[in-house]
């Protein structure tokens, strides 16, 4: 199957996979993206790639450039939803929430994040990949239980018809600032990992956005 007749049925089936399912989360009183996300399962290697390789491998090639193709089809349609919803976004409004938004967030971090590490430290030596990175495994399983995914909320509160109300604004607003300070967190460990523990000069350069 040559380049293009490969791409354009990997689109075709992806796109009918999410509307049909789509639809049928949407009949069930489900947002639509629920059944965007079972449709990505069910076309990935967690379900048709164990049922059928023959089939996963043959509609979505491992041609590199097919990938590399496939992938940015996707990102531009998630960049548009982004924009879709940032224009939603009112301002004004946003001045009055501004605090349960940010006490939303704070809170939707602390917690999992307080959890995670807890669970990171307390987890066995042979779960760590290395025996002197339990600290930086332990604040990665943290951070990675706080952050969320502002696309699928953003597509949930547009899906719900929650955009322009004030609790729309609220979850969109939260999850932004959420993404936000969780991918700092990311960076601050990545930086604990390449120094081999803490320093407060390296932290501050990887904050800054300099190389440590």
């Amino acid at each position: 199957m040559n380049f293009e007749l490969g791409f354009l049925a990997s689109i075709v089936v992806v796109l009918l996979a999410a509307r049909l399912l789509g639809e049928a989360a949407q009949r069930l009183g489900q947002p639509v993206v629920i059944g965007q996300l079972v449709a990505g399962i069910l076309l990935g290697p967690s379900f048709l790639g164990l049922l059928w390789p023959d089939a996963e491998h043959a509609l979505f090639s491992a041609d590199p450039v097919q990938k590399a193709t496939l992938q940015g089809f996707g990102t531009f349609g998630i960049l548009l939803l982004l924009v879709l919803t940032g224009m939603e976004v009112d301002v004004r409004r946003l001045r009055k929430i501004g605090p349960p938004a940010l006490s939303v967030s704070l809170a939707g971090i602390a917690v999992p994040f307080a959890f995670g590490s807890a669970l990171g430290f307390a987890a066995p030596l042979t779960l760590i990949p290395n025996a002197g990175q339990r600290l930086p495994t332990a604040l990665f399983l943290g951070v990675a239980l706080s952050i969320s995914s502002i696309k699928v909320v953003a597509t949930v509160v547009r899906d719900m018809n929650f955009a322009r109300r004030d609790l729309g604004q609220i979850i969109v607003a939260s999850s932004i600032i959420e993404d936000s300070l969780c991918w700092i967190l990311i960076a601050i460990i990545l930086g604990i990992v390449r120094a081999g523990g803490v320093g407060i000069g390296r932290l501050a350069e990887t904050i800054a956005g300099r190389p440590a």
